[in-house]
């Protein structure tokens, strides 16, 4: 799933991945053995007597070093770093995996509220077509008030379950927009 790489903690693993590879490049870095070239020149004379005693001193020094305890503390260093990117990849794996499950559940909690929404907005449909023929029939006498108040407690019964459900459309909204990592609407 590409949508759930702007997640907020999918987006802090992979840092903490890419870092992770950056450390394990610099113990790396550290198993070669360490070349150390170094040049002098120097001139160094004195007059004391009418004789001069000058002389010019050149050398050159290359030092290889390898040190066998460096070498071990970074083979630990590096293999513990392997450990912990690969518990850190199964860690997000693991939460990648929740997401998908978590996101299934929200489309589907999604789909169910729009059909009971559709079928809400039916019913109240039914109960303004009701309502209005109840009215029709109170004002000929044919009918009481309270068949005009039941009817027109069905429509705000109606109208409360829509608002309900409106209200639990909009919190689905920001579930997917926290799972995803980004604005739908």
């Amino acid at each position: 799933f590409k949508e759930l790489s702007k997640n907020k903690d999918i987006r802090e693993f992979n840092l903490t991945n890419q870092e992770s590879k950056l450390d394990r490049n610099i113990i790396k870095s550290s198993l070669y053995p360490a070349i150390n070239l170094e040049l002098r020149h120097g001139r160094q004379g004195e007059q004391f007597t009418g004789v001069s005693n000058r002389f010019v001193s050149t050398s050159a020094a290359l030092t290889l070093t390898w040190g066998i305890d460096d070498f071990f503390k970074s083979k630990k260093l590096l293999d513990l770093s392997r450990s912990v990117s690969i518990s850190n990849e199964y860690v997000q794996k693991q939460m990648e995996k929740k997401l998908r499950v978590d996101l299934s559940r929200v489309q589907l909690e999604l789909k169910s509220l729009v059909s009971e929404n559709n079928g809400l907005n039916e019913s109240m449909d039914l109960a303004q077509s009701l309502y209005k023929k109840v009215l029709a029939e109170y004002r000929r006498g044919i009918k009481d008030s309270s068949s005009l108040v039941s009817a027109s407690n069905e429509i705000f019964e109606i109208e409360k379950s829509l608002i309900k459900n409106q209200k639990k459309y909009y919190e689905i909204l920001q579930e997917t927009e926290s799972i995803l990592g980004k604005k739908i609407i």
